[in-house]
């Protein structure tokens, strides 16, 4: 508190000052200033930062609520050190899972950044870690990739004052269980995002994690699976799973994997249609840079209808402009847990499918199991169709749950078998045939896309047989055959 005027916070008036002076040398590009809370109404001016943190798993589990509860006051736009600031006691040592599920955290977090003080013993960059480096890039390539979502929950922000990280309480403040999950918490309007907490065990390589689901369908980003609600599920997850839950129907936009800067643009927008029914989005676009995004912005509304036949999707054509926005673009399309079609349409023109893709091609990837649409360079002035037709049904199938999270486990846990053998001086030796049938069905359905019927019923089958072949092998450990068990076994 000023020490000349009781009441006013030093902070609230540097923050005052710091960012109007920023505002004044700006030349119509919008002043940042990176600091402390100086009390109610800071979110006029700062991004903030939770403080100083200790690095420990205590820690990271409080900042979810911590983070969430501070857009009570308005302050929405904050993050934190991301793996923590300082150590509680020294000497320390970095561990790079607490690490990695900070960064997975950090994520769906209004502020992405790693930092901390000066410590030798704290280390921050990836490749120093080279058993993790893996799933921390992929960390940092998902932030990169929800951009294009994160940029509207922050216009949602502007309009509304409500932030983009929010409690579940905002959406149902009737119910007792928006209250008592404090660690699971509204990232923009369409994803629950529960960060893991805890180390894995060290057999099953699995972190346990409750979570509690509102009423409707809810899909798993990491493991493909769908859920119900009203309902309190228990979930294991690998150190590569960074769980997610998006709204069935749901549109996310998000960035192509191939960007790799957010300061440049970007000529094409992907589209993630989350099965569970039909959907829309309400897409925003400025030029980033300028004070005149109260005025100069565009809106582009996107439609999914699921019908008899199977998905149709309309992208209006967009309202409003701004500074060098496009006037073509390319759309990728992608449609998780969704059939191959037996038929694509863009505008009423036909696309064919290709193992390898370019504008103007459909493709199916088999480990996801989701169609993917590569549209060309189509004039944002006009309305956009796109209809995945099928000779049966509409192209949604229970089936295709949860496989997502076996096929991408197996990636990993084929590493370790062949680590197995080897360690039993069998490292030539083929893995057992009915694992290869499991691990190696998404590379069959990429190949032949259109007979995914039968080698999911064979998956199936092998599934049923998989543990009967593991378990009487003798060239792996116990605890191995546990870990395939517990990872590989039905939600």
């Amino acid at each position: 508190e000023s020490k000349f005027t009781p009441g006013l916070s030093n902070t609230f008036w540097l923050n005052h000052v710091f960012f109007n002076h920023a505002k004044e040398k700006a030349d119509n590009e919008r002043p940042f200033i990176y600091h402390r809370w100086g009390g109610l109404g800071s979110h006029r001016y700062p991004l903030g930062f939770s403080g100083d943190t200790f690095i420990t798993w205590e820690t990271l589990r409080f900042l979810p609520y911590f983070t969430a509860t501070a857009s009570n006051v308005n302050y929405g736009y904050w993050g934190h050190d991301i793996g923590g600031h300082m150590f509680k006691k020294k000497p320390g040592v970095t561990d790079p899972e607490l690490y990695l599920r900070w960064l997975q955290y950090g994520v769906f977090t209004p502020i992405f950044k790693t930092h901390s003080t000066k410590d030798r013993n704290i280390v921050r960059y990836f490749w120093a870690f080279p058993e993790y480096m893996f799933e921390m890039r992929d960390a940092l390539k998902l932030r990169y990739a929800l951009a294009p979502y994160i940029y509207n929950a922050a216009r949602e922000n502007y309009d509304t004052g409500v932030a983009m990280t929010r409690p579940l309480y905002y959406e149902y403040p009737s119910l007792e269980e928006a209250y008592s999950h404090p660690e699971q918490f509204f990232f923009g309007s369409d994803i629950i995002a529960a960060p893991v907490g805890n180390p894995v065990d060290s057999i099953s390589g699995l972190a346990k994690r409750k979570i509690w689901f509102p009423e409707g369908k809810w899909y798993d980003y990491a493991s493909g699976e769908m859920i119900e609600g009203p309902s309190e599920r228990e979930f294991e997850y690998t150190l590569a799973e960074n769980p997610f839950y998006v709204k069935g129907g749901a549109i996310v936009p998000m960035n192509p994997d191939k960007v790799n800067s957010l300061q440049a643009p970007c000529d094409t927008l992907v589209l993630t249609f989350i099965p569970g029914g039909g959907g829309s989005l309400r897409h925003y676009e400025d030029d980033g840079i300028s004070n005149d995004y109260d005025k100069s912005y565009a809106i582009t509304n996107v439609i999914k209808n699921v019908v008899a036949n199977g998905i149709k999707v309309t992208v209006e054509a967009r309202k409003g402009t701004y500074h060098n926005a496009p006037a073509v673009r390319n759309y990728e399309m992608r449609f998780p847990a969704t059939l191959p079609p037996d038929k694509v349409l863009v505008d009423g023109k036909e696309y064919s499918y290709s193992r390898f893709p370019e504008n103007g091609n459909w493709t199916y990837d088999g480990y996801s199991l989701q169609p993917v649409v590569y549209t060309e360079g189509l004039p944002v002035n006009k309305d956009v169709t796109v209809e995945l037709i099928y000779n049966e049904g509409n192209g949604e199938s229970a089936d295709l749950y949860g496989k997502k999270g076996i096929f991408n486990r197996c990636k990993d846990l084929t590493i370790l078998f062949k680590e197995e053998q080897g360690m039993h001086g069998e490292g030539m030796k083929m893995l057992p045939e009915g694992y290869l049938k499991v691990s190696q069905c998404p590379n069959f359905i990429l190949e032949d896309p259109a007979n995914i019927s039968a080698y999911l019923k064979e998956f199936n089958n092998n599934m049923e047989k998989l543990f009967e072949v593991t378990d009487n092998m003798d060239i792996i450990s116990d605890c191995f055959k546990a870990r395939l068990r517990e990872q590989l076994k039905k939600h």
